[in-house]
């Protein structure tokens, strides 16, 4: 056996292997012709190295007559299936490039459309109806205008196609309008599709709905305008300046702030319109910062150009995408009379402070809580300050209450009540000082509204040397007054002196007309001593309970005159009245006289009778004094305003001094009224 022999057999087992291979491995499925003939020809290849393996290893020559046709055969065989192989391996590389194209286009938002060469539709992509709002079905095979008879500009679209398959040369962009249910905007391009030769056999557009895009600018378009108008009514000026600073563009207030008119300044840099000098050279340099840190500068306060007139100025960076400045934004506001209302404002304020600190009194400003009790200090005065020994800045961190003694609660109901109801209240308090010293205080306040809250204004006085000329004067009032009381006691002692040495002498006196005299004035000299009596067991020195003085005055008359009990009756109705001691010295005189002339002539022998005395208050400040008798009466022919006797002339006289009106009646006995106004100094001279 030689080397070919072998090489053929192990041809042959290597046949045999992959016809056993193809054999068991296409069971399952059913044989393809490529398939079938693969098997006839590895039969043919196995039958010829089988023929050449038994030739050379001189087995047999049986093969021989036929093994010139066989190699033929297979041969032949073997190249038409590697043709027919390869022609099946390119047709399906293409189809899979196909169909990754046609996932491309399909999934793609852009639409697709192919044409031929008579302008009718072959083919759409699946964005086809997004773009157009058109079935692709429908359009297949059909013109433009055919199923779009109101597209606007459809002649010009066959225009276009037609001289894309004329030139070869691409055509767009084109931007229509698809009338769809929902008008849609279309970018439109148009390439040329050719074939192996160069020629154009069809077309093929591109369509872009570009709906939102337009709608977006024509949105930008309204949103420019807007700002337009907005710019060109604003009372504030804007300035666009270019990264060089030269002016761009100004609003329409920019002359109304700055004097200048847009001519002058457009395309030029604020040192070439504008006067050399500080201000210029400001405004320069506040550009030039903003556009090399890119940072914001203001809002601060300038100069207008025109002069009196004040701008507030604010410059900002503009970056594109790249954070870079491209333009830099100034916006000037006219703030003349802001600036003027702020300049009186400070100058009130000033005075105002001028005038708060240099009130002598303090004078605070609190918040009142809703139940009308003191919150914290808001303002105080210099004056408070110095008074209480605490700074400003201590007393605006604390409240009245923080230096206020004690309060009595009744105090602080009244005070709280009143401010509540927003009535002015005068009181006093007793501060303590940061010293601890007690500092007493009159205390004026007023609560009113202040913005949202309610608050409390309070003027401070101290009272310091008020309170100890008070209690100077209270203590000298005391010695005063208990030197009065010794005054009155020993008055009266020197009365009731003078009352028994006239008693004394009446006993020496021989003429009953005599004694009865010196009874007369011994009576006038006891009611006199009976005021300063009373005055002398009362706390008020200068006013005098006139009820009590008459009732005793009159029982002191009966009982000096001995009358036999059960005789002359004295009846009294007295009302009860404080009144001054000018006025209460008159009618004590004046009861004293006309009792003293009744129980002396009214019941002659041993009549008998009453006398009564009545005293009431008409009005407050107004009174009425009535003493009458049930005797004899007065002699008709008596003139008592002209009459000689004493005590007669006596009561004319009293009654004068009081200022009275004296009324006197004679029917069945005698009747004095007298009316009159407290009277407060004695000024009428008895003679």
């Amino acid at each position: 056996m030689n080397a070919v022999s072998l090489v053929d057999l192990i041809a042959a087992v290597g046949s045999i292997a992959a016809l056993g291979f193809l054999i068991v491995g296409s069971r399952p499925r059913p044989l393809k012709p490529e398939i079938t003939l693969f098997t006839f020809i590895l039969i043919l290849t196995i039958s010829h190295d089988i023929g050449n393996f038994m030739e050379w290893a001189d087995l047999s020559n049986w093969f021989d007559p036929v093994e010139d046709y066989m190699e033929v055969l297979t041969a032949g065989l073997w190249a038409f299936f590697f043709y027919t192989y390869l022609q099946e391996l390119t047709e399906s590389k293409l189809r899979e490039v196909q169909e990754l194209d046609e996932k491309i286009l399909d999934g793609s938002p852009v639409a697709f459309v192919l044409r031929d060469a008579d302008l009718k539709i072959l083919k759409t992509s699946k964005a086809f109806e997004k773009v157009t709002g058109y079935d692709p079905a429908s359009v297949l095979g059909r013109k433009t205008d055919e199923f779009m008879s109101d597209l606007p500009g459809k002649e010009e679209l066959d225009a276009r196609l037609a001289k894309v398959l004329q030139t070869g040369e691409p055509l767009g962009p084109t931007e229509v309008v698809a009338p769809s249910p929902v008008p849609r905007y279309i970018r439109e391009n148009i390439f040329p599709v050719k074939d192996t030769t160069g020629k154009v056999i069809n077309t093929l557009s591109v369509l872009e709905d570009i709906t939102e895009q337009v709608r977006t600018e024509m949105k930008l378009r309204e949103v420019q305008e807007l700002d337009e108008k907005i710019l060109g009514s604003s009372p504030v000026a804007f300035v666009l300046h270019d990264p060089e600073m030269r002016i761009v563009r100004v609003s329409s207030a920019y002359k109304k702030v700055t004097g200048f008119n847009e001519r002058e300044v457009v395309a030029r840099k604020p040192e070439e319109f504008m006067p050399p000098g500080p201000r210029m050279e400001s405004i320069v340099r506040r550009l030039r910062y903003v556009r090399e840190q890119g940072v914001q500068v203001g809002p601060q306060d300038i100069e207008s150009p025109i002069a009196g007139r004040h701008l507030r100025e604010t410059i900002l960076p503009i970056f594109d995408s790249q954070r870079k400045v491209v333009n830099i934004l100034s916006v000037l506001e006219d703030i003349t009379e802001q600036k003027n209302a702020q300049d009186a404002l400070e100058e009130s304020e000033a005075r105002y402070r001028m005038l708060f600190d240099g009130i002598h009194d303090g004078v605070v400003v609190h918040e009142m809580t809703e139940d009308g009790l003191p919150g914290r200090f808001l303002e105080v005065n210099r004056t408070f300050c110095a008074m209480t020994g605490y700074a400003r800045e201590e007393l605006l961190k604390m409240s009245p209450m923080d230096l206020n003694e004690t309060i009595p609660m009744e105090d602080s109901r009244r005070i709280r009540s009143s401010l509540v109801e927003g009535a002015s209240v005068s009181f006093e308090r007793t501060l303590v000082t940061k010293a601890g010293m007690m500092l007493p205080c009159e205390m004026n306040a007023h609560s009113f509204q202040m913005g949202e809250r309610r608050v409390i204004l309070s003027v401070v006085r101290d009272i310091t040397e008020r309170k100890q000329a008070q209690d100077r004067i209270k203590s000298s009032l005391a010695e005063k007054e208990t030197l009065l009381r010794e005054i009155h006691h020993r008055v009266k002692n020197n009365l009731q002196v003078i009352s028994g040495l006239l008693n004394l002498q009446s006993h020496y006196l021989a003429d009953d007309g005599a004694r009865s005299v010196f009874k007369e004035s011994q009576n006038r000299i006891k009611t006199m001593a009976l005021i300063h009596e009373e005055l002398y067991q009362r706390e008020d020195l200068s006013r005098i309970n006139l009820a009590e003085y008459i009732n005793g005055l009159a029982r002191n008359l009966m009982a000096s005159y001995s009358i036999q009990s059960g005789r002359i009756s004295l009846v009294m109705d007295l009302e009860d009245a404080d009144i001054a001691l000018d006025t209460a010295i008159p009618c004590g005189l004046i009861v004293n006289e006309i009792v003293s002339n009744s129980l002396s002539h009214a019941f002659p022998g041993n009549q008998s009778g009453q006398i009564k005395i009545d005293f009431k208050t008409r009005d407050p400040g107004n009174y009425e004094l009535t003493i009458l008798d049930d005797g004899i009466g007065l002699p008709p022919e008596l003139n008592v305003k002209e009459t000689r006797t004493l005590g007669l002339r006596l009561i004319t006289i009293l009654a004068e001094q009081l200022g009275a009106d004296l009324h006197i009646e004679r029917n069945g006995g005698t009747v004095f009224r007298l009316t009159f106004q407290e009277y407060l100094e004695a000024g009428t001279e008895m003679y």
